[in-house]
């Protein structure tokens, strides 16, 4: 099977793009600085594996609203 470079640049782009996306919307309201979030899922996103691992855990973290309020 031939990979083309064309291709891959494709695959490559397209996955940078998304994952900046959904790390910029992921990031609402679990980080301060979402342009930062969103400039680090796009530099994640040129090895896919490193972009789907900064996801899960901007995912996994608490929005700021529910750190912020303990009772007391």
């Amino acid at each position: 099977m031939d990979i083309n470079a064309t291709w891959l640049g494709q695959t490559v782009i397209i996955s940078v793009i998304v994952t900046a996306i959904l790390a910029f919307i992921v990031a609402k309201d679990r980080v301060e600085n979402r342009p930062l979030a969103a400039f680090l899922g796009l530099l994640g996103g040129l090895v896919q594996p490193i972009g789907l691992i900064y996801l899960i855990v901007l995912f996994l973290k608490q929005p700021i609203s529910k750190r912020n309020s303990h009772p007391g």
